[in-house]
């Protein structure tokens, strides 16, 4: 079999196409789900958090100014929050961790930090403004609004020689990320290309730096693997269900969103399906011993153990959030004019479109039909916006 690379293009630098306006971001990358890199420092972190590296001899870094961690600065601003590397014993002081990762300890990484929840990014706190790109962000959004106690905004630290290893992202939902000192190797695989090396529900290869041509040869005859050196001051668009592994070459700080919006909410939902299907057929046998409501709820259970806390409950009220945000958007009498580039009139009906296809699909399962005959759930919004969506698409 002869599988083709896909084109990973370079936006914004010397010599590389301009940077994209948000439409042809929207139809260039997140339709098709095209990974690709931008050009553009996160500022103020970008500038606050680091300093020019002027000893730098890494010849990766030679597209932009080679920098690293303003560590002074860091420790009097952030050095009493309490982190929790992985590698280490105990959580312990961000100053401490800074101190090890200045002698360049590669035996703790900070990964997942939850920075913004601990340091809201506000007016004069602010750090870093979401690059527009991806600003139509439906699950931060949706999170702030269930109170705030969570969210995926993380900051990520690590000296020379750290890693995190072959992964796809959490329920396939889309990052990106802001590189501000310190080189990342990127390792890119298509969705298409999974299936040679994971084994459902796992992955069956974790490490890349840990495989040869004599412990996995079909991996070596049959994948393209897309290898890609991010640099200061650049940004990577990670797609839905693209797995990846990023190996940090120099000391490195970035910042990291994962988020989802109407182009890759049916990615989200086939994924927690699919999940599902295969948490009923495990448990099957205990089906009639457990009786009907013990079993779905274990069954939840289970599919928010393997989803960070995501099951098909949050999924019912992320879809009732953003179908109510949607129909106040078209409700208002200045909706023509968008505030922001997703929410024209062209942009807001796609997202219904997609929003009531994935919802109307979800009802169908025998979870929602259990919930309803319960009362637990009603179908109240979702018929409310199938009434705005006919009424306003038959207008244009």
């Amino acid at each position: 079999m002869t599988l083709s690379i896909p084109v990973f293009d370079r936006l914004g630098g010397q010599n590389e196409l301009a940077l994209p306006t948000y439409d042809e971001f929207f139809e260039g990358y997140l339709r098709p789900n095209r990974p690709c890199l931008l050009t553009l420092p996160l500022n103020p972190a970008f500038y606050q958090w680091t300093v020019p590296d002027p000893t730098s001899s890494s010849d990766l870094s030679t597209r932009s100014a080679n920098r690293k961690p303003n560590y002074g600065f860091l420790k009097a601003k952030y050095g009493t929050s309490t982190v929790h590397p992985t590698g280490a014993d105990a959580p312990m002081d961000f100053k401490q961790f800074l101190v090890r990762m200045e002698q360049g300890d590669n035996s703790m990484y900070l990964k997942d930090w939850h920075f913004v929840l601990e340091h809201p990014n506000v007016g004069a706190n602010a750090v870093y403004e979401v690059p527009l790109w991806f600003g139509d962000d439906w699950l931060n959004e949706f999170l702030d609004d269930q109170g705030g106690k969570d969210d995926y905004r993380f900051v990520y630290m690590g000296a020379s020689g750290t890693c995190t290893p072959l992964h796809v992202d959490v329920f396939t939902s889309y990052s990106w990320s802001a590189n501000l000192c310190g080189t990342k190797k990127w390792t890119f695989f298509p969705p298409s290309q999974a299936h040679f090396f994971t084994t459902f529900p796992g992955c069956s290869i974790t490490d890349l730096r840990l495989i040869s041509p004599e412990t996995h040869p079909t991996y070596y005859t049959t994948t393209t693997p897309i290898t890609v050196y991010q640099h200061p001051g650049e940004l990577i668009f990670v797609p839905s269900g693209w797995w990846h592994q990023v190996e940090n070459i120099g000391e490195t700080i970035s910042i990291n969103h994962n988020w989802c919006n109407a182009c890759n909410l049916q990615d989200i939902y086939r994924n927690l399906a699919s999940d599902l299907a295969y948490i009923r057929e495990s448990i099957a046998e205990f089906r009639d011993e457990m009786g009907e409501d013990e079993w779905s709820e274990h069954c939840q259970s289970m599919l928010k153990a393997n989803n960070a806390g995501f099951g098909y409950d949050q999924l019912w009220h992320f879809c009732q959030f953003h179908a109510k945000r949607l129909m106040r958007l078209l409700a208002e009498p200045t909706h023509d004019i968008a505030a922001s580039p997703w929410e024209t009139p062209k942009c807001i009906l796609f997202s219904v479109g997609v929003l009531l296809e994935v919802w109307q699909t979800l009802v169908g399962d025998e979870w929602a039909q259990w919930k309803l005959s319960r009362e637990e759930i009603d179908l109240t919004t979702l018929e409310d916006l199938k009434r705005t969506y006919k009424s306003t698409a038959g207008s244009r």
